[in-house]
C-alpha cells in the first residue's frame, strides 16, 4: 500500500449560511474538524496495516508523502478554528448593527409621528386663535354700531374722538399681528414639508443600503456555490473562502455603522429643527393671546367711558330741565307781580 492511498474526501463549504441565517457557524467548524480527524485516523490505520519493509522505506523517504500531509493538516486545524471564531465575532457585530439599524428606523418613525401631531396641534391652535379674533371683531363691530345709533352726541365730544382713534390703532395692531401670525404659519408648514422630504430621502437611502446588502449576500452565495467542490485541499483548506467572507463581513459592518451614524446625526438635526419652529409658534400664540387680552381691556374701557358719558349727559339734561323749571317759575312770579302792580 503506497502513500497515494491517502484519499481526499469531498467537502462543500457552508459559508453562505452565516450570511443568510447565521445559525451554522459551530456546525461548520465541527464538520471540518471531524473530517480532518477521520483523515488522520485513516492514515494511521493504513500505516499500521502496511508491512515493515514498506514502513522503513516510507520513513526513509523525505517529507513529501503522508507525513508531510498530516503535518500540514495538523497546522491547518488551529488556523481554521481561529478563522471560525473571527467569523463568529463578525457575525455577532453584523447582527448588532442590523438591530441598531432597525431600532433607529423605529425611532425615525416615532419622530415623524410626533412631527405630524405637532403640525396638527399647531393648526388647531392657529384656527382657534383666528376664530377668537373673528368673534372679538364681530362683537366690537356690533358695539360700535350700537354706539353710533344710541349716542351721536357722545361721539362729538373730544373724549369720544380719542377713543375712536385708540380703537382704530388697536384694530391696525391686531391686523398686523394676524398677518405676522399667518406668515409664521406658512413658514412652519414649509419647514415641515422640507423635513418630510428629508425623512423620505433618508428612508430611501436605508432601502438602498438594504438592497445593496441583499445583492452582496446573493453574490457571495453564488461565489460560494462556484467554489471548487473537489474536496478539502490540504494546502488551501478554504482559507481563501474564509478571507473573502471576512472581508465582505467587515465591509458590510463598516457600511452599517456609517449608516447608523448618519441616521443618528439626521435625527439630532431633525429634533433641533423641530424645536425652533415650535418655539416660534409658541411665541406667536403668546403674542396673539396678549394682543387679544389688550383688545378686550380696551373694549371694556371704551364701554365704561360710554356709560360714563351717558350718565353725564343724563345728569346734564336733568340739570337743564331743573334750570328751565326754575326760570319758568321765576317768569310766572314776575308776571304775577306785574299784574298786581297794574
Amino acid at each position: 500500500m503506497t502513500d497515494n492511498s491517502l484519499e481526499v474526501y469531498p467537502y462543500k463549504s457552508n459559508n453562505e449560511q452565516f450570511i443568510t441565517g447565521l445559525p451554522s457557524g459551530e456546525l461548520q467548524q465541527s464538520q471540518a474538524v471531524s473530517q480532518l480527524k477521520t483523515l488522520l485516523k485513516i492514515h494511521e490505520q493504513e500505516y499500521e496495516d502496511s508491512p515493515p519493509m514498506q514502513r522503513r522505506t516510507s520513513t526513509s523517504r523525505p517529507l513529501k508523502t503522508g507525513e508531510e500531509k498530516s503535518v500540514a493538516i495538523n497546522d491547518l486545524v488551529p488556523i481554521i478554528q481561529d478563522q471560525s471564531q473571527y467569523i463568529q465575532h463578525l457575525e455577532a457585530e453584523v447582527k448588532f448593527c442590523k438591530e441598531e439599524l432597525s431600532s433607529m428606523k423605529h425611532r425615525v418613525q416615532l419622530v415623524v409621528l410626533e412631527n405630524e401631531e405637532l403640525h396638527v396641534h399647531i393648526s388647531r391652535m392657529a384656527q382657534t386663535g383666528l376664530r377668537e379674533q373673528t368673534v372679538l371683531d364681530s362683537s366690537m363691530d356690533s358695539m360700535t354700531a350700537n354706539r353710533k345709533h344710541q349716542n351721536d352726541i357722545a361721539y362729538q365730544s373730544p373724549l369720544s374722538s380719542t377713543n375712536v382713534l385708540e380703537e382704530q390703532k388697536w384694530q391696525k395692531e391686531l391686523e398686523r399681528l394676524q398677518c405676522l401670525h399667518q406668515a409664521k404659519i406658512e413658514t412652519l408648514e414649509s419647514q415641515i414639508k422640507y423635513l418630510r422630504k428629508d425623512l423620505a430621502d433618508s428612508q430611501k437611502n436605508c432601502e438602498e443600503l438594504q438592497n445593496k446588502l441583499k445583492k452582496q449576500e446573493t453574490s457571495f452565495t453564488g461565489s460560494q456555490n462556484s467554489v471548487d467542490e473537489g474536496g478539502l485541499c490540504v494546502k488551501c483548506a478554504n482559507v481563501s473562502v474564509y478571507k473573502i467572507s471576512i472581508e465582505r463581513l467587515t465591509r458590510e459592518r463598516d457600511e452599517l455603522v456609517d449608516a447608523l451614524l448618519s441616521l443618528k446625526k439626521s435625527q439630532i438635526l431633525w429634533q433641533q429643527r423641530e424645536l425652533k419652529p415650535y418655539n416660534q409658534v409658541k411665541h406667536a400664540v403668546e403674542m396673539t393671546e396678549e394682543a387679544n387680552l389688550k383688545k378686550t381691556k380696551a373694549l371694556v374701557n371704551c364701554e365704561q367711558l360710554r356709560r360714563e358719558i351717558e350718565r353725564k349727559n343724563a345728569q346734564f339734561e336733568k340739570e337743564v330741565n331743573i334750570q328751565f323749571e326754575k326760570m319758568s317759575a321765576e317768569k310766572q312770579e314776575i308776571r304775577e307781580e306785574a299784574k298786581k302792580k297794574k
